[in-house]
């Protein structure tokens, strides 16, 4: 016999689905409408990612690794993909953190979603993207990809986050 859940549990169930929906958005794998005057922008032989018109890659000396900044509206994103790249970390005077396990052009990743108390007025919104297994490797430290940005205003977190969703890989070694 089929048996149902009771009310309050389905009453949870959709004040919770609800609050996280409010507070993280759609999920980064499910699609939006990418606004028509975006633009592509390649990252090296990285990847390909839709961005506001204006935005630019710049491609930064890295050690051991390809590093850049995505320059755009409002927004400056630093990029580091390689065996060193690690996952974002939540600073000390985050609040809000949030932790998102999602896909991104089918390659699993997280994104990190805070707000930094500058003890002041003004405050700034952190947002991260963390992908593994980009690409087949044998080797003890396989590359990965970090992108990570501060802004200032929440609804700029929002269209980052919305950025990273386009993303397309095309790793070429």
């Amino acid at each position: 016999m089929l048996e149902l859940a009771k009310p309050q549990a389905l009453s949870a169930l959709v004040i919770l689905t609800l609050t996280a929906t409010t507070f993280l958005g759609p999920s980064a794998s499910q699609s939006w409408c990418t606004p028509q005057d975006w633009i592509e922008v390649t990252v090296g032989n990285i990847l390909t990612i839709n961005a506001p018109r204006g935005t630019i890659f710049r491609r930064r000396p890295g050690a051991d690794s390809f590093t850049g900044t995505l320059e755009g509206p409002d927004f400056v994103l630093s990029i580091d993909y390689g065996a060193f790249s690690g996952p974002p970390t939540r600073l000390p005077n985050m609040t809000g953190y949030a932790i998102e396990e999602t896909l991104i052009n089918t390659k699993p990743a997280k994104i990190v979603l805070g707000t930094l108390d500058a003890g002041t007025a003004t405050q700034s919104y952190v947002i991260s993207l963390y992908v593994t297994d980009l690409v087949t490797s044998t080797a003890s430290r396989p590359p990965s990809l970090s992108i990570t940005g501060r802004v200032s205003k929440i609804d700029q977190q929002a269209l980052v986050r919305h950025m990273f969703t386009t993303i397309r890989f095309d790793i070429r070694q």
